[in-house]
This record gives C-alpha cells, structure tokens and sequence, in this order.
C-alpha cells in the first residue's frame, strides 16, 4: 500500500516538475530577449559615442553579467579573436544558440539583421539601423511576456493536472 502511495505521489511530482520546466523555458525567451535589447543600446552606445570596434566591443560584454543570458557571446568572441569576418562569426553563434536560448525563428531573423549592419556602413547608419532593430525587437518581446504569461500558466497547471490524472491512472 506504502508502494502505492509513493507511486502516486511520484507521478504527480513528476507530471508537475514536467509543467514548471516547460514554463521556465517560456520565461528563457522573455529573458534572452530582455537582454538582446539591452545588448543593442550598449552597441549603440558604443558605435555612436567610443568608436569602439566590433571585436573589442563584444570581448567587453563576455565580462558584463547583464548578458550572461545571452548564450551565443562566448562563440562570438572566440571568433572575432580568430579573426573570422563579423558577419559569418555572427551568424554562426546566433543559429548555434536560438534554440537553447529558447528564441523562435522570428527572434533569430531580427538578430541575424544585425550581422549585416555591424562594421558595414559608417557609425551614423548603424545607429539608426541598430534603433530600428530594436523598434522591431519590442514588438517580440511583448508577444514573448504575452505567451509566458498565458502559455506558462498554462503548462504548469497541465503539468499537474496530468500528474494528478497518471496518479488516478495508477490506482
């Protein structure tokens, strides 16, 4: 009987444990693109007012905990130290980190934009370019609190409620 109980309490634990981590990744994207924003004033910052290079710009971010979310800065900086051109290094830690960062393709277009920008035109044009980006990225970072917000509390309660259903299955 003792079996039994704890049989059905692992099962709800397990269903629940199963909902909360599926939410936690809603919350992921919400997170990563917070951060991506702050990311682009910085850049901003950076081109309009230091004239900072690329390479020398985002080895600076490695070392900022603001951006520790955001997963694809490690790679890009060992490349941009290898000397590989921005662009290719850029897209490559972008597609190489969405999907751990929990982005949709919709958020890795926005920062793949970003690729062709940088070092590409004069530092007036990258501004202005890097601000439309980020016109654009507010609008996905408000769908993205949207769906973490419902679909989150969605999945937690399914979760249990799916829990609770294999313990009753069990019985």
């Amino acid at each position: 009987m003792i079996w039994k109980v704890c049989g059905c309490v692992s099962l709800m634990i397990a269903g629940s444990l199963c909902g909360i981590w599926k939410a936690q990744q809603m919350d992921r994207r919400v997170q990563t693109l917070q951060a991506f924003e702050w990311l682009l004033k910085r850049i901003e910052a950076e081109i309009r007012y230091t004239r900072t290079p690329t390479a020398e710009i985002f080895a600076g971010f490695l070392a900022d905990p603001t951006f520790s979310k955001l997963s694809f800065l490690p790679e890009l900086a060992a490349s941009l130290r290898r000397a590989e051109p921005f662009a290719e290094a850029w897209e490559r830690a972008i597609c190489g980190a969405a999907p751990v960062m929990q982005w949709t393709k919709a958020d890795s277009r926005t920062a793949l934009l970003l690729g062709g920008i940088l070092g590409a035109a004069d530092a007036e044009s990258q501004s202005e370019a890097i601000a439309l980006l980020e016109a654009g990225l507010a609008a996905q970072q408000e769908e993205a609190k949207k769906n973490s917000q419902t679909l989150g509390r969605m999945y937690r309660s399914l979760g249990v409620l799916a829990g609770i259903g294999m313990a009753l299955l069990f019985v």
